[in-house]
Formats: structure tokens, sequence, C-alpha cells
């Protein structure tokens, strides 16, 4: 069998928990559907391999270059495949 769960949003509904967590930190997650709420740690890894580990990576060589291709094709795909914001005009 299968487990459906409803149409679950970021409004509050769940009760005082969900509305203070969305005060405190919400931020971080309010613009991605709610089965994806976790995508910010997906950026945050995407901003961290582009901006620190490309640095190490043979520096100026065309392997960086290639390295840094495959890695921008790889979260392009992933953001693709799982279209994780709320407002789909962010994802065109």
């Amino acid at each position: 069998g299968e487990l459906s769960i409803g149409n679950l949003e970021w409004d509050g509904s769940l009760g005082e928990e969900e509305e203070a967590a969305l005060r405190q930190v919400g931020f971080l997650f309010k613009g991605y559907r709610v089965q994806v709420w976790y995508w910010e740690l997906i950026e945050l890894s995407r901003k961290l391999a582009f901006n620190a580990f490309m640095a190490f990576i043979f520096p100026g060589s065309k392997i960086q270059l290639v390295v840094g291709y495959i890695a921008a094709l790889f979260f392009f795909l992933l953001n693709s495949r799982v279209r994780p914001f709320r407002d789909a005009r962010v994802e065109r």
C-alpha cells in the first residue's frame, strides 16, 4: 500500500509550534515546498562547492573548469528534477 499525506503548506495550521518555527527560522525554508523543506541545505552545499572547494581543485587548470561544469550541471539537473520552490515563476 501507499501512505498518502494531504496537501501541506507553511500556513501555521499545525498550531503554535509551527507558528513559532515560521517566525524564528521561516526565512530559511518558507520559499520551498513543504515536501522539500531541506532544500536550503542543498543550496548551501552548492555554494560551498563552488566558492570554497573549486578554489583548491587544480587552480587555473582545465580540470578545474571541467569539474566546475560537471558540478553546475549536476545542481542544475537536481533543481530541475525536484522543483523545490513554492512559486513556479522562480524556477524559470
